[in-house]
């Protein structure tokens, strides 16, 4: 709910409120209460506090905080206060088997080294500055115990069979000195067992006081009930300035960053770069934010100054530091990104659309004229066959890039190497992959040649892998994209009249996943409730993460969010209406 503005006092009073209705739930003597205080430049502080009653442990806490915040002369944005509601001491032995067989950066509990809560660490902590340690274990773990299995619950790795996780000793005792500000290190040698808790909390977004949810895959992040249109736009706009933010005055984008270390990611891509542009672009159109649209001319220019490349007639996409590959996909993607600008810019078309059909003249060079089979990688310049095929994501890329060439010169040649493209995936099972990029294409396919063969493979391309979709923990935005996707061809299989099509299909279970992967990609999105446990909270609030990739954002994460809540704000939230 939104609040007038408050005091530091009033907004400490309404947080010992809000946790209150939770301190009962633990039957321990003792309340056990922490209190986070967060400013964008630096990870936040977290104050325990211990007691016989809410008051006392509060207060001990709450002390120390306005301490801290005296010290630094300004207000903090971000308050956060945690109550403990469930908590379990365990061996070490214990403790590192439920480390190793929860999936890497999903650890969901805090934990503390002692019952007074002296050296204690909130699980966004735990995450945050990694102080678990995974690696590759030498041997076979054993099977996880029943009361393993039972703490881990849903965020179990499939493959923790050779992964091996540890406290992070060297990183917890740098965290103690440089973020808490205090001397006493903690020996491992001196460590028998571990208190592992859980919480309740509540946090102040500058005057918005809002509950954090207590789900397990969510629990970093504040509860979100209903994702309607306006929040679902309200999170576009933010996350596209966020991306925006990245583009230097070059053009070029910030890549990303390893957010426990502020650490910058040093390689460059020009598939991630354009995805970038065609993001901003498919999000200005539904926002029309202006302070997208300097970074969206810099972002394209500095792809056409440096990965264009002629060859004769034909235009190819390629990076020097990859040794000159040209790759199908690379090619596929500028032209997304081309057609999406020109939507934005389309006084700007007479400069870009010979270009974009060049590039299309030279995946139409790439692709097999008898089998309509694309290659995926060639040199440059000797345009020799380096490899047939390479990721299946590239011909996916090149059919719906040609499809966009098509929508704006209407050039039957594109059409017809898609139609060639198609008998080729339909042939050799493309739809076993759950491709975002098909079913883009074959979305855009339809809408001309509403074939059924063409049809039948985008249902099995959307609904025979719908219950690895359901299921998968983690945010994978492309399981948006391609869903609504494919639900727009699922319309239009209706207007055709082809309702037979969907006969054995689940159209009701299909909505529901759809919901469940919009709902899902929220836990990929940097709220400022858990940015501010990071390194650099303004480096990466409102970016969007890989969080067992060790929290990577990176500009095609970033763009694949906006994608995929792009097309779920305009195709189903907002097609209700």
């Amino acid at each position: 709910m939104r609040m007038d503005s408050k005091s530091i006092s009033e907004k400490f009073a309404d947080l010992k409120r809000c946790i209150a209705e939770h301190a009962s739930e633990i039957s321990d003597d003792k309340v056990k209460c922490f209190i986070s205080v967060g400013y964008k430049d630096k990870r936040a502080v977290v104050y325990a506090g211990v007691g016989n009653t809410l008051d006392t442990a509060f207060k001990a806490a709450q002390d120390r905080a306005l301490k801290y915040i005296k010290s630094r002369e300004i207000e903090p944005p971000w308050l956060k206060a945690d109550v403990v509601v469930m908590e379990q001491k365990m061996s070490m032995e214990d403790f590192l088997s439920l480390a190793r067989w929860t999936k890497k950066f999903y650890f969901k509990y805090g934990i503390s080294f002692d019952s007074m809560y002296n050296n204690a660490f909130l699980q966004q902590e735990v995450n945050g500055a990694a102080l678990i340690k995974y690696g590759i274990a030498e041997k076979r773990n054993e099977n996880p115990s029943d009361k393993i299995l039972d703490l881990m619950g849903i965020s179990r790795e499939a493959d923790s069979v050779r992964v091996d996780a540890r406290l992070n000793f060297n990183n917890i005792n740098t965290y103690v000195r440089t973020v808490r500000g205090e001397n006493a290190l903690l020996e491992p040698s001196n460590i028998k067992d571990i208190i592992i808790f859980d919480t309740r909390s509540y946090f102040y977004d500058e005057n918005q006081l809002l509950e954090m949810e207590s789900e397990e895959l969510a629990s970093h992040r504040r509860k979100i009930d209903n994702l309607d249109a306006d929040l679902t736009r309200d999170i576009l706009t933010k996350m596209s300035r966020y991306l925006a933010s990245t583009v230097e005055e070059s053009g070029k984008f910030i890549y990303g960053y390893f957010s426990c270390y502020n650490k910058q990611i040093s390689t460059y891509n020009v598939v991630r770069h354009a995805l970038g542009t065609y993001s901003m672009c498919e999000t200005y159109l539904i926002t029309k934010d202006e302070t997208l649209l300097r970074p969206i001319k810099a972002s394209l220019q500095y792809l056409a100054e440096n990965f264009v490349h002629n060859v004769d007639d034909l235009t190819f996409i390629y990076e020097a530091q990859s040794n000159h590959e040209i790759k199908l996909g690379a090619l596929g993607v500028v032209v997304l990104a081309i057609a999406k600008y020109l939507e934005v810019f389309s006084e700007e078309t007479d400069k870009y659309l010979p270009m974009m059909q060049r590039i299309g003249d030279a995946m139409l060079y790439m692709q097999n004229p008898a089998t309509g089979q694309f290659t995926h990688v060639l040199g440059h310049p000797d345009l020799e066959v380096i490899e047939i095929f390479r990721i299946v994501y590239y011909s996916g890329e090149a059919a719906f890039a040609l499809m966009r060439i098509y929508a704006y010169d209407k050039d039957e040649k594109w059409l017809k190497a898609v139609h060639k493209a198609f008998k080729y995936f339909i042939k050799n099972n493309y739809w076993k992959n759950y491709d975002h990029w098909l079913a883009y294409a074959v979305n855009e396919l339809t809408a001309i040649s509403p074939d059924e063969e063409y049809f039948e493979f985008g249902l099995k391309n959307a609904f025979s892998n719908l219950d690895f979709i359901e299921h998968r923990i983690t945010t994978w935005a492309t399981f948006l994209e391609m869903l609504t996707a494919s639900n727009t061809m699922i319309q239009n299989i209706h207007a055709n009249d082809k309702n037979h099509l969907l006969e054995k299909y689940d159209e009701e279970r299909f909505g529901r996943v759809m919901k469940i992967r919009a709902e899902r990609l929220l836990n990929g999105v940097f709220f400022p409730e858990f940015a501010m446990y990071f390194k650099s909270p303004e480096t990466i609030l409102y970016g969007s993460f890989i969080r067992h990739h060790t929290f990577r954002v990176r500009n095609d994460d970033v763009a694949h969010h906006l994608s995929g809540y792009v097309h779920y704000l305009t195709d189903i939230l907002e097609a209700k209406k």
